[in-house]
């Protein structure tokens, strides 16, 4: 006998993202363009999400000297 599996609610792909902040650094203007746009969604609601351009270069110069996290 299999055993069927209810679900409620949203499909897991459907699931709003959790309150995390997300930082990205693109290289390229597409890039941070799509990212924006993603970051409308209603799923990310409850996510902080900050894009900037200038890659990994911008990123290390952003988190010199951070404190890390604890968690």
């Amino acid at each position: 006998m299999s055993k069927q599996v209810q679900s409620f609610g949203a499909a897991p792909h459907e699931r709003p993202v959790p309150r995390i902040s997300i930082h990205a650094f693109c290289e390229f203007p597409d890039t941070w363009t799509s990212l924006e746009r993603a970051g409308t969604d209603r799923r990310l609601a409850k996510a902080h999400l900050t894009v900037q351009l200038g890659g990994i270069d911008a990123a290390v110069e952003h988190y010199h000297g951070q404190i890390t996290p604890t968690f």
